[in-house]
């Protein structure tokens, strides 16, 4: 299936690098023309290798925990480039900790930019989705917000991700009658160097044999969802968070 996004203007949040970025060259190669923004000052690095490539691109600086920092970022690419049609909220952070061992400190900083930072960036894009009669967010949930996490170390990551759950299903029914779908994406164990450079190669054998599929996600599995959620193909899949994870947790 070929999807064609032509026309489109998409923003993708934390995509200097990993899941970010592949979904943005996704996009772009689908025809959006894709607004790369990261906290990372990386990311105009990334946004010019794509252009460089072909895909119409552009870049912001964003901090998505910050009220002021995405105002700024969606008027300015409103101003530069257009109407805003499709939004990845992708960008989040995890500190795995103890419970006992986690201050209240770390405990909102992780839900500051897994959870608020959704918030506060489909807020700002949705009057103008809402305006145009179309759009579609996609929001980077977690297996760990459906199931028993692989470590009991994390709660402060799963409870953002569960509580992300419950605003995808309120925007989808809010915002549903303007045509805009809301929907979430729950990677199991994605192949990444982070990934890699945690585990030491018999530990990663060991996660794997727990996969049916006998593969880790890719970031490229992730990606392609993304894509074709953000098109008209998806028109009818609104409120879901969907397992992308080889068989790790099914529901």
């Amino acid at each position: 299936m070929n999807i064609d996004l032509t026309g489109r203007i998409a923003l993708v949040t934390g995509a200097a690098q990993g899941i970010g970025l592949e979904i943005a060259t996704q996009l772009a190669a689908a025809g959006a023309h894709t607004v790369l923004s990261d906290i990372n000052p990386a990311v105009a690095e990334q946004a010019a290798q794509l252009a460089e490539r072909g895909g119409s691109t552009s870049w912001v600086q964003l901090d998505t925990a910050s009220e002021e920092s995405v105002a700024a970022a969606v008027e300015q690419i409103g101003a530069n480039v257009g109407a805003l049609g499709i939004l990845i909220n992708n960008a989040g952070i995890s500190t795995p900790r103890a419970t006992l061992e986690t201050s209240l400190a770390q405990w909102q900083r992780v839900l500051d930019v897994n959870l608020t930072g959704p918030f506060l960036v489909s807020r700002a894009v949705l009057p103008g989705m809402r305006d145009a009669g179309w759009g579609r967010i996609v929001n980077m949930s977690s297996f760990n917000a459906k199931s028993s996490p692989v470590n009991g170390d994390n709660a402060s990551y799963a409870a953002s991700k569960a509580g992300l759950t419950g605003l995808i299903h309120n925007l989808a029914v809010e915002f549903g009658p303007h045509q805009i779908t809301v929907n979430g994406i729950a990677p199991g164990i994605v192949d990444t160097a982070l990934l890699r450079g945690a585990h030491s190669p018999e530990r990663l054998e060991q996660l794997k044999s727990r996969l049916p599929v006998g593969r880790f996600t890719t970031t490229a599995d992730i990606a392609a969802l993304a894509v074709f959620l953000s098109s008209d193909v998806a028109q009818s899949i609104t409120g879901e968070i969907i397992n992308v994870n080889g068989g790790l947790y099914f529901d």
